[in-house]
């Protein structure tokens, strides 16, 4: 085990956030919406062979009017097909990895319009470390339903997600 931390601690994740069919869910007054079932994969290479790990659980807000934005993803439903990182989130004393943030973008248009391009800056947490990265939006209209594909993408650290004892 111990060597298997070692071996990650040399490594950066990338972590790609989907936001798969991002629903206009209001849950105030203001132009925040949310979903509970975003995708994340972080992918990596360990022992010069490709990790993956991955959730279909991630719960995102996203303030319309602002650009601000908080990722929550509880650790206990990240999968990943290597057992031995698998046991290694198991053991993780944090329960849930959160980013918070902000597009670089003064407002999400929530009519139709052209893919977006922009940056992104956040704090993740525990790790209460500074990220920066990029992100596309895709807004799609179907008969009277719109949605938004939004997708963020930035280096982790290992100390990210896992925690010295």
């Amino acid at each position: 085990m111990k060597a298997l931390k070692n071996n990650i601690s040399t490594l950066k994740f990338l972590v790609a956030i989907l936001l798969s069919i991002f629903y206009a869910k209001s849950f105030s007054q203001t132009e925040t919406y949310r979903t509970n079932n975003g995708l994340l994969k972080v992918s990596t290479n360990l022992n010069k062979q490709s990790l993956v790990v991955s959730s279909r659980k991630l719960v995102i807000m996203l303030d319309y009017e602002t650009g601000n934005f908080t990722m929550k993803q509880e650790i206990s439903e990240l999968i990943t097909d290597n057992d031995s990182i698998q046991d290694m989130l198991t053991k993780l004393p944090q329960k849930f990895i959160i980013v918070k943030g902000k597009l670089d973008i003064d407002y999400v248009n929530t009519i139709q319009h052209a893919p977006i391009d922009f940056k992104v800056e956040g704090t993740i947490l525990p790790a209460n470390r500074q990220i920066i990265g990029s992100g596309n939006l895709v807004h799609m209209v179907e008969g009277s339903s719109a949605a938004c594909l939004l997708s963020l993408s930035f280096t982790l650290e290992r100390d990210d997600f896992l925690t010295r004892k």
